[in-house]
């Protein structure tokens, strides 16, 4: 069963191919179509969580402290500053 696997390190969120960590508190797949709303912030947190594109494993409430983590964009910033 390969996946992606998210890691948390230094604020910073990055992902891995890789089977998911047997250790984990948390574990979800989710389809492109809901992960990219997410990304976007077009997809709330209660939407998400109760959504049939979403399937979690383990604890929702380490879910959403995870979630929390994550800063929401203004949705424009400069990409590079003069």
């Amino acid at each position: 069963m390969g996946g992606t696997v998210a890691r948390q390190k230094n604020s910073v969120l990055r992902h891995y191919k890789r089977d998911p960590d047997p250790d984990a508190n948390v574990s979800l797949k989710v389809t492109h179509g809901l992960f990219l709303k997410m990304l976007t912030g077009k997809a709330g947190l209660k939407d998400t969580l109760f959504s049939d594109d979403l399937d979690i494993d383990g604890s929702r409430l380490d879910l959403v402290s995870f979630f929390r983590l994550i800063d929401k964009t203004p949705g424009t910033f400069d990409i590079i500053t003069p």
